[in-house]
């Protein structure tokens, strides 16, 4: 029997690349897993195949920027397994580009996730580790020992927690914990020729020769052989070494590499914890291999006058209400490498505005030309490029109808980003289950600023809303806070095979139904499946005969007729809340959900 037979891995950033092998490596060693990322599916899948094994597999879907994420999968697992052993924090990404093109907000996004993202998975786990006298194993990088150009925020990142590994493995003796720094380099897979929508392409270029590169699953078994055996350090791959080497003893000959190494291509992509950086490959072929280097160069030179290297990007943008505070987000995906993920808002703008702004940022976030297939759900971006932008150039930015065309500023600064690269538009429809449709969708709505919230409003009722669920109780539940001037009053229920989101609306509803006379409401949420249901798709809705746009009914129609008819009677006003800095009494509602959902059965 396994020496690991019984324990408890849990994985941050596990459904994709060195986090779900190593996943996989500790389940076919015997121990359970508790998989951890953003992205349900992927993990889902992942957990079947742990479950193949004979092994135990826990899913939770897992913000690492959020402290109550972390709290919540850490309790989880708990009532589910009673124990971890081993913690993997492993979540991360990678922000590129020269420090004069990058604002201070890329820096502090880069460190919120690959830097506090760790201190929180620690903090979270700290007390269930000393318990197990488990391990903790932290991924840098080989980035952790160097530097290289346009990778600043992420080389950053690396150095700072590669520290914390340093500071922690003191504290942690003490407490029978060990404490792993796990820095690979290069590490090969088949996710380099394939795109994050499951599609194969054949005559994708590796940035990297294969002859470099470290298989996937050869890497993973040296990285939980050295968690297993609470090694203070990892370094993996051949060259990772020779790097570390170098930088330690020979710092000088690093330096002179980098400043040597061609500059065409450097921008960096990352796959969970490492850098895939041309122009790190470059310093070692420089290294290892000057004639085969040379002969490399010469044949990228020829190979990009041949054929870009292609991308897929996603955007979207929008504002509540329309027109004013607006966020965009974009998601570029790469052959073998994480999805990028961009976005930002304005205090001030227009649907059709932040629209435009996500597709040029998404092709300014690109060094060097590409193939694009480039994703939007707006007719207006799309047509606008594809029909309307050679005849309003033509007419002196007029419109047909002789009237100066809307956001001329933008639409000249897109053609301006397009001129670089050969982009083929796609149509999407929007709210339609398409994955990174969705993805797009939500990280422009995240950045949309937001509103102080009116809480000292004393003329009118306020409603705190919040739901809990629960997949081993197969079970969910709400909680309510009403407060009027200096009263207060809370409610919650458990339902038994009910979903968050129904949970959600139905903690709005049985608010609203308290209230006896029309009244004007403030109702605070965090979901923003139920601001949108209330507020843009119940009209839709309504007027279909509650069906969607597909002819599918919809989902939960007995509670959302409840909540269109008690928005009619009282004059609702909607507020999405930041998770991060909720209000007291939201707080309060969440703690009467939660114990709603613990209570007997």
């Amino acid at each position: 029997m396994s020496k690991l037979n019984g324990k408890v891995a849990f994985i941050t950033g596990a459904s994709s690349g060195i986090g779900a092998a190593m996943a996989r490596e500790f389940a076919r060693r015997g121990a359970d897993v508790v998989l951890l990322a953003r992205r349900w599916e992927r993990l889902e899948a992942l957990a079947l195949e742990v479950r193949a094994r004979g092994r135990r597999a826990l899913t939770i879907r897992c913000d690492v920027t959020s402290d109550e994420d972390l709290e919540k999968a850490v309790e989880t697992t708990l009532e589910e397994y009673g124990r971890i052993d081993w913690v993997i924090a492993n979540a991360g990404f990678g922000v590129a580009g020269a420090v004069h093109k990058l604002a201070t907000e890329d820096y502090r996004r880069q460190f919120e996730t690959n830097v506090f993202g760790v201190l929180r998975t620690v903090q979270a786990t700290r007390e269930a580790l000393v318990a197990s006298r488990g391990s903790l194993a932290i991924m840098g990088s080989v980035m952790s020992y160097l530097a290289l150009p346009v990778s600043s925020p992420y080389s950053m990142s690396k150095h700072a927690v590669r520290a914390l590994a340093g500071s922690l493995r003191a504290e942690m003796a003490k407490h029978g914990v060990g404490v792993t720094l796990l820095a690979p380099g290069f590490v090969d897979s088949e996710i380099r020729q394939v795109d994050n929508q499951g599609q194969h392409h054949e005559a994708a270029r590796d940035k990297i020769p294969n002859w470099l590169s470290m298989d996937t699953d050869k890497a993973a078994r040296k990285l939980v052989k050295a968690v297993v055996k609470r090694k203070r350090e990892a370094v993996i791959t051949g060259h990772g070494k020779i790097v570390v080497f170098l930088e330690r003893h020979f710092p000088w000959l690093i330096s002179f590499l980098v400043t040597a190494s061609p500059r065409g291509l450097i921008r960096p992509s990352t796959d969970r914890g490492r850098t895939n950086s041309r122009h790190f490959a470059s310093c070692i072929l420089h290294l290892v291999s000057p004639r085969r280097h040379r002969r490399a160069t010469s044949a990228n030179v020829q190979t990009m006058n041949e054929r870009l290297p292609s991308v897929v990007i996603y955007t979207d943008g929008g504002c509540r209400p329309n027109p004013g505070p607006g966020g965009w987000g974009a998601v570029i995906l790469s052959p073998g490498s994480d999805p990028l993920e961009l976005s930002g808002g304005k205090k001030e703008a227009t649907n059709n505005r932040m629209e435009l702004v996500a597709a040029i940022e998404a092709l300014g976030a690109l060094d060097v030309p590409h193939r694009i297939e480039l994703y939007t759900d707006s007719t207006y971006v799309r047509q606008g490029i594809t029909e309307w932008l050679p005849k309003w150039r033509a007419s002196g930015w007029k419109t047909a109808g002789k009237k100066r065309v809307k956001n001329r500023d933008l639409w000249e600064e897109l053609s301006a980003a397009l001129e670089s690269h050969e982009v083929e538009w796609h149509w999407v429809k929007g709210h339609a289950g398409d994955r990174w449709n969705e993805v797009a969708d939500q990280l422009a709505s995240a950045a949309i600023p937001r509103a102080p919230l009116p809480i000292d409003d004393g003329k009118a009722v306020h409603l705190f809303t919040a739901a809990a669920y629960s997949g081993k109780k197969k079970a969910g539940s709400w909680g309510v806070v009403l407060r009027f001037a200096d009263s207060e009053k809370g409610l919650s229920e458990r339902v038994d095979g009910a979903s968050a989101n129904r949970m959600h609306i139905m903690s709005a509803v049985a608010g609203l139904e308290e209230l006896k006379r029309p009244v004007r409401v403030h109702l605070y949420t965090v979901s923003d499946y139920l601001e949108n249901g209330a507020t843009t798709w119940v009209p839709g809705w309504r007027d279909r005969g509650w069906k969607t746009r597909d002819d599918k009914p919809v989902s939960h129609r007995d509670l959302w007729q409840r909540l269109d008819a008690l928005c009619k009677k009282h004059r609702v006003e909607w507020h999405v809340v930041d998770g991060k800095e909720p209000p007291q009494d939201l707080e309060y509602a969440k703690q009467l959900a939660k114990d709603a959902l613990t209570l007997p059965e």
